[in-house]
C-alpha cells in the first residue's frame, strides 16, 4: 500500500503535500500526525486558527501587538508634543527678531525724515540767500534767479 502511495504522490505535479501523511489523518480524524516522537501540522493555514492553543496563542500574540500599536502611539504623541514645542520657540524667535527688524527701519526712516527736513531747511535758507544775492551789475540777479524759478 505505501508503494502505491508514494508512486501516487510523485505522479501529481506541483503539489508539495504528502499523500501518505494526509490519509492519516483523515484516519485518525486529527489535525496533527505523530511521527519519531515529534509533532508535525499538516495544513497549516494562517486564516484559519484550527486548535484551541493555536487560538490562545493568537490572543496573546493579538495582546503583543496591541501592547506595541498603543507604545508606538505614545511615543509619536511624545514626538509630535516635542515638535510642536520646537516649531512654537522658533515661531517666537522670528517674532522677536522681526520685531527688532520693524524697530531698526522706524528709527532709519525717522533719521532720514529728520535729515530730509534738514536739508529742506537748509535749501530755503540757501534759495533766500541766492535771491538777495547781487552781482556785479545785478543782471545775474534779474534774469537768472527768477528764470529759474529760485526766487519764491
Amino acid at each position: 500500500m505505501a508503494d502505491r502511495l508514494s508512486i501516487l504522490g510523485k505522479g501529481k505535479r506541483g503539489s508539495t503535500g504528502d499523500l501518505e501523511k494526509f490519509l492519516k489523518r483523515k484516519r485518525n480524524g486529527e489535525g496533527v500526525v505523530e511521527g519519531g516522537g515529534k509533532l508535525e501540522e499538516i495544513f497549516r493555514s494562517k486564516k484559519t486558527i484550527r486548535s484551541p492553543v493555536k487560538m490562545e496563542e493568537e490572543g496573546g500574540m493579538k495582546e503583543l501587538l496591541k501592547e506595541m500599536r498603543d507604545e508606538l502611539r505614545e511615543g509619536l504623541m511624545g514626538v509630535r508634543k516635542e515638535i510642536r514645542e520646537a516649531v512654537e520657540g522658533q515661531r517666537q524667535m522670528m517674532r522677536k527678531e522681526l520685531g527688532r527688524l520693524r524697530e531698526k527701519l522706524r528709527e532709519r526712516e525717522e533719521k532720514w525724515k529728520r535729515e530730509k527736513r534738514e536739508m529742506m531747511d537748509r535749501l530755503k535758507a540757501l534759495e533766500g540767500e541766492l535771491g538777495k544775492l547781487t552781482i556785479g551789475s545785478g543782471e545775474w540777479k534779474g534774469v537768472g534767479v527768477k528764470a529759474r524759478g529760485w526766487h519764491r
